[in-house]
């Protein structure tokens, strides 16, 4: 059983629901962990910690804000914690008008928790940045509008990194560089451990942690999406031609990389 629907529940009511199932040879996929039932879960804080160095040591970036998730969820502070030592690492200062904290789990659960954040970071702290890291995509989807609507450019003035890639992160403008949770590996994990339950194996109660470390590069931190860069620097050729195409686009590639970020620049939501 898996148990994603728990992600919802309080600890005890999570056990309660457990308990109606005890017969039967129980894994836990999701939010919470309990004793006697084998847990798997992802952990982010590879892939955070990624997102974060790639802000630094490609795009130059220093004045490194965060928009935190909920408090004392895992997770979430997994995620946070990678913010606070790879600043460290870097001899970045911690600014703590540049994190954006919640002031309990209704005010992420009931607003459009990235707008409230970043206008929080703007306005209330008088935050100053250049980059913003979101500890979910959501996040990053409701703030990004009030940026742009203040003339906040993303990513030339702002570079932008999010966490989870969830549907539709592709299709902002710009689109979003973010951190995947590894849904299949999590998923074959637990289908492996319940399978082994069945087969009478014995299986340890314990918790699988499954590494979170890819970054999907798109452009919201300032890189080129890499299927535009291996469209205008692939392989083409015409026939008939003394000079191939790929000789002449390479030649030019520059010129076109600028006239494409002017033209995203000036691109509509």
């Amino acid at each position: 059983i898996q148990d994603l629907m728990c992600n919802l529940l309080e600890r005890d009511e999570a056990r309660q629901f457990y308990e109606r199932y005890r017969p039967l040879p129980i894994v836990s996929l999701g939010r919470q962990s309990m004793e006697g039932i084998p847990y798997v879960r992802s952990s982010g804080y590879e892939g955070m910690r990624k997102a974060i160095v790639h802000l630094i040591e490609v795009h130059g970036r220093r004045r490194i804000a965060f928009v935190k998730g909920l408090p004392n969820y895992r997770p979430h502070d997994e995620r946070y914690q990678a913010y606070v030592d790879v600043l460290a690492e870097y001899g970045l200062p911690f600014d703590p008008a540049r994190v954006a904290m919640p002031r309990d789990a209704a005010e992420v659960e009931q607003t459009d928790w990235g707008l409230v954040a970043v206008r929080r970071l703007l306005d209330e702290q008088d935050s100053d940045f250049d980059a913003l890291v979101t500890n979910d995509d959501r996040f990053a989807h409701n703030l990004l509008p009030e940026l742009q609507v203040r003339g906040i450019r993303v990513p030339d003035d702002v570079a932008l990194v999010s966490f989870d890639d969830e549907e539709g992160s592709h299709c902002l403008t710009p689109p979003l560089t973010t951190v995947p949770i590894p849904i299949y590996e999590m998923g074959r994990q637990a289908a492996e451990t319940l399978l082994a339950k069945l087969e009478g194996e014995k299986v340890l109660d314990q918790v699988v942690d499954v590494p979170t470390d890819r970054l999907i590069v798109r452009q919201s931190c300032g890189c080129l999406d890499p299927k535009v860069t291996q469209v205008v620097a692939g392989p083409v050729a015409r026939t008939g031609v003394t000079e191939p195409l790929e000789v002449s686009l390479v030649e030019q590639r520059e010129s076109i990389l600028a006239e494409m970020r002017r033209a995203a620049e000036h691109s509509v939501v």
